[in-house]
């Protein structure tokens, strides 16, 4: 698979957890006019399991 070429990109907005970008990709099926890419910060989540008896 060839690798997709970015044509034009914008940010759609910006916030300081995140961005949304708006690209236009050409790949080896055509364009894409409206490629939307979310930008974020790394983050950790984590889960806490616990054992309950009753």
């Amino acid at each position: 698979m060839k690798k997709w070429k970015t044509l034009d990109s914008h940010y759609v907005y910006k916030t300081p957890f995140g961005h949304l970008r708006k690209d236009k990709c050409q790949h080896s099926k055509g364009i894409i006019d409206g490629y939307y890419v979310h930008e974020y910060s790394d983050w950790v989540n984590a889960f806490v399991i616990t054992n309950i008896k009753k």
